[in-house]
C-alpha cells in the first residue's frame, strides 16, 4: 500500500487536530508551551511519509525557526501523545511518520536507497493473530520491517555483481 496523498483540507484538519492534541499533552504534565513548538507540531503532523529530524529541518517552512533542541524535544513529545510513530532501521538514523489519520502498515526498506515502502498484508495480519492466539499471547501492536532491496537498486546491485 502507498499512501495516499493528502488533500490540502485533510491535512489542515490533521494539523488542527495534532495541534489539539499536542497542546492537551503539554498541559497535562505542565510543560512549557510555546508558538515555535506549536507551529512546528501543525508543520509536523500535516507531513506525509517517512523523515528523520535532518530531512525535517529541510522540510519545514523557513519562516519557523527552531533549535535542534527544540526540534528533537518536540518530535519525542509528538511520540510520547501518539501523534508521532517512530522507526529505527538500522542504519543510523530514527524515522518518524504521522500516525493521525493512517490505517496500520508496515515496511520495506531498501538498505542501499533507504526507501521505505508501506505495505498491508492480510496474510500477515491472519498469520500474527494466529500465533499470539495459540501462544496465548494477547496482541496489543505489531511493527513489521523487511529489509532487501527495491526495484531500482535491486537490478543495480546484480549487475555490479556479474564478472566482467
Amino acid at each position: 500500500m502507498q499512501r495516499t496523498p493528502r488533500s490540502a483540507e485533510n491535512r489542515s484538519a490533521i494539523a488542527e487536530d495534532a495541534r489539539c492534541i499536542f497542546e492537551r499533552h503539554v498541559r497535562d504534565r505542565k510543560l512549557k508551551s510555546s508558538k515555535v513548538r506549536t507551529e512546528l507540531v501543525r508543520n509536523i503532523a500535516s507531513l506525509s511519509g517517512h523523515f528523520t529530524a535532518e530531512t525535517l529541518q529541510g522540510r519545514l517552512d523557513p519562516q519557523v525557526r527552531v533549535s535542534k533542541a527544540t526540534l528533537y524535544r518536540t518530535l519525542g513529545m509528538m511520540c510520547e501523545c501518539g501523534l508521532l510513530i517512530s522507526h529505527e532501521f538500522g542504519q543510523g538514523a530514527l524515522f518518524f511518520e504521522s500516525s493521525l489519520g493512517q490505517a496500520h502498515h508496515d515496511h520495506f526498506f531498501c538498505v542501499d536507497c533507504r526507501t521505505i515502502t508501506e505495505f498491508t498484508s492480510p496474510g500477515i495480519e491472519a498469520m500474527q493473530e494466529r500465533v499470539a492466539a495459540e501462544s496465548n499471547f494477547e496482541l496489543t501492536s505489531h511493527s513489521l520491517k523487511l529489509y532487501g532491496y527495491c526495484a531500482a537498486c535491486g537490478p543495480k546491485r546484480a549487475a555490479a555483481a556479474q564478472p566482467r
